[in-house]
């Protein structure tokens, strides 16, 4: 059974990459893992008394949005296990897409240089192939 992981955001754009995510595990009868990396650095700067609320009102949020996801997936028939993981993007997922078998990784696409890099080292050091899915 191939595993098939999604990146999920919080932006719109997340809903097309999930919808995609859906369909390829529905065709491909694959297991489908959403994943959310809460990374507070994304906000800026930051007062240090406002960094814990930040973080967990984040985690809140993929929650959500990962719990959304899941429903969605599930009214296509689709089983999806969902994780919430912390610290940078780009290194936390890296850490996580190495620590088990994947398949495909789909992400939306990328809005700076270092996600773009990331995809391209992600399907070149790691040997999974990335999908990026546009927005409509």
């Amino acid at each position: 059974m191939s595993v098939i992981v999604c990146a999920t955001g919080i932006g719109n754009q997340s809903r097309f990459v999930q919808a995609r995510a859906v369909e390829i595990a529905r065709k491909q009868q694959g297991r489908l893992v959403f994943v959310h990396v809460v990374d507070v650095a994304q906000l800026g700067e930051l007062d240090e008394s406002l960094l814990e609320a930040a973080k967990t009102e984040l985690a809140w949020l993929g929650s959500a949005i990962l719990r959304l996801a899941q429903d969605r997936a599930h009214r296509r028939g689709v089983h999806a296990d969902s994780v919430v993981l912390y610290g940078n993007v780009c290194s936390t997922l890296e850490e996580f897409l190495s620590q088990q078998p994947v398949d495909l990784l789909l992400m939306g696409e990328a809005t700076n240089e270092a996600l773009a890099r990331f995809a391209h080292y992600i399907q070149d050091e790691l040997g999974i192939p990335v999908h990026i899915v546009r927005g409509e």
